[in-house]
C-alpha cells in the first residue's frame, strides 16, 4: 500500500523490488539482464539509495518478463501483487524419455496440467533418471522454458539438447563459447561449445512428491 510520506513510499518501493528479485531466484546482475538491462544491475541503484521509486517504464519492463505482477502494485503499491488473468494457465505435461523431445512422434503430451502459475512455463515433464542425484531426484516433475543456448545463465539447471541426445545438467558457463555439463559427480562433468547446442529448456521450477 502507497504511503504520502516521499520516503516511506521509496522504502516501501525498494522491499516490492528485492521482493520480486529474490522471488526470480537470480542475482541482481542476472535479473538485470533478464529483463534487458546492463548486466552491471545499476538500475537499481537509485532505489537502493532512496532517490526513486520504480518507475512505470521499469515496471512494464520486469512485467513484461514476469506477467504474473501486477504492475500497478509494482509500481505504486496500490492493489494486489499479482495479475488475476495470469495465476492459472494450462501447459502440457510429458511423461516420457527427455530424447523423445527430438521425436515429434513420441513427444506427445499425457495430459494438460490446469495449475496456479507464477511464472512462464512451455511444459513439463517427468524425470525418470538418477543421474543427477539430489539435484534432481528421479521421478521430479520440471517445469520448462526454451531459452536460446547462447543466453543460458551460469550454473542454471537446464534440459540440453546436443547430438542425438537430451540431458538435465547443471551448467556452468566458462570463458569464449565453452560450456560444462555437471551432474553431482565431477567424472561425470562435458564441456561442449554452445554452437553445438540444439535446444535449451531452462529448469525453471521443480516438483518433488515426498514418500
Amino acid at each position: 500500500m502507497a504511503n504520502n510520506d516521499p520516503i516511506t513510499e521509496r522504502n516501501l518501493a525498494l522491499e516490492r523490488m528485492e521482493l520480486v528479485i529474490a522471488d526470480s531466484g537470480m542475482s541482481i546482475p542476472e535479473f538485470s539482464k533478464h529483463i534487458g538491462l546492463p548486466r552491471n544491475g545499476e538500475f537499481i541503484l537509485p532505489i537502493q539509495r532512496q532517490e526513486c521509486g520504480i518507475s512505470l517504464a521499469l515496471a512494464e519492463r520486469i512485467c513484461r518478463r514476469f506477467p504474473q505482477y501486477n504492475m500497478v502494485w509494482l509500481a505504486t503499491g496500490f492493489g494486489s501483487i499479482y495479475n488475476e488473468s495470469s495465476r492459472y494457465r494450462t501447459i502440457p505435461y510429458y511423461d516420457c524419455d527427455l530424447d523423445d523431445i527430438l521425436d515429434s512422434e513420441k513427444f506427445v503430451p499425457k495430459e494438460q496440467l490446469q495449475m496456479f502459475f507464477l511464472d512462464d512455463y512451455d511444459f513439463a515433464i517427468r524425470y525418470p533418471y538418477y543421474d543427477m542425484g539430489d539435484i534432481i531426484h528421479a521421478g521430479n516433475i520440471l517445469f520448462v522454458k526454451e531459452i536460446r543456448p547462447e543466453t543460458v545463465l551460469h550454473n542454471s539447471l537446464n534440459i540440453v539438447v546436443f547430438g542425438t541426445h537430451a540431458v538435465a545438467r547443471k551448467v556452468h558457463r566458462g570463458t569464449g563459447p565453452w560450456v560444462t555439463l555437471m551432474t553431482d559427480r565431477e567424472e561425470d562433468r562435458q564441456i561442449v561449445n554452445v554452437m553445438e547446442i540444439r535446444r535449451v529448456f531452462n529448469i525453471k521450477a521443480m516438483m518433488t512428491f515426498i514418500r
